[in-house]
């Protein structure tokens, strides 16, 4: 089982980098013009490539020093406090310009890999993520001031898809955040912390969430208008 789950993620890692750089890179910035077959014979290759290497990388595993867990959490480290640092400065500075985006990825991705690979500093990799997010938030800032956007970037719907927000939403919520604390504080237990009343309690709660859930889309399904023929012939 413990192998069929790593194929399963490995084959899915596989898929998710071909369509990326099938579609991302390879449709856009080589060859605009790409039929579909093109693009899915691109994307084998690419994703064979990704194969070798990863397997020619995977004994070095061995060698983290910290687990592979570990590991791959310094690795992700290197493209994702850029996003996230991009994802909220644009949230909450609608003028900061593209520029500051594209700055900010690459300006991340390398003080990144300089401070946590190529100089040696004695300093978890969760401080070199915070102090590359507050590089990332100066160097946006200060772009943003000298070359802003003409008008603040403002979001509009297409109405692709229908927004309209569950009605239980809060409530699924709290069952959700409840369900977590429980599952903390039963893990606890085992650290031998005192906190069998609060899983009992965290875990009453999600259930009362989750009957009420069951009950209120039982009520709506029962509740919805019932349109017979003859009306619907009428209205038409």
């Amino acid at each position: 089982m413990l192998f069929g789950a790593i194929i399963s993620a490995f084959c899915g890692f596989l898929n998710s980098a071909s369509t990326l750089f099938s579609l991302g890179i390879y449709r856009r910035l080589i060859n605009e013009q790409a039929s579909p077959d093109k693009l899915v014979t691109v994307g084998r290759r690419f994703g064979f490539i990704v194969a070798v290497i990863s397997v020619l990388v995977a004994p070095w595993i061995a060698y983290a020093p910290q687990g592979l867990y570990s590991w791959m959490k310094q690795l992700n480290g290197i493209y994702n406090v850029p996003l996230v640092t991009i994802v909220i400065m644009g949230f909450f500075f609608p003028r900061i310009p593209a520029l500051a985006a594209k700055v900010a990825m690459g300006l991340g991705i390398v003080s990144y890999i300089t401070i946590n690979y190529l100089v040696k500093f004695d300093f978890h990799f969760l401080y070199v993520l915070a102090c590359t997010f507050c590089i990332n938030v100066v160097v946006m800032l200060l772009i943003g001031v000298i070359k802003p956007r003409a008008t603040p970037f403002k979001f509009h719907d297409a109405f692709a898809v229908d927004m309209k927000p569950w009605k239980n939403v809060k409530i699924a919520a709290v069952g959700v955040l409840f369900a977590m604390i429980g599952v903390y504080s039963g893990l606890a237990q085992f650290g031998g912390y005192q906190t069998r009343w609060l899983t009992i309690l965290s875990y009453a709660i999600t259930a009362a969430v989750v009957v009420y859930l069951i009950y209120s889309s039982w009520q709506t399904r029962h509740s919805a208008p019932v349109v017979y023929v003859s009306d619907a012939k009428d209205k038409a």
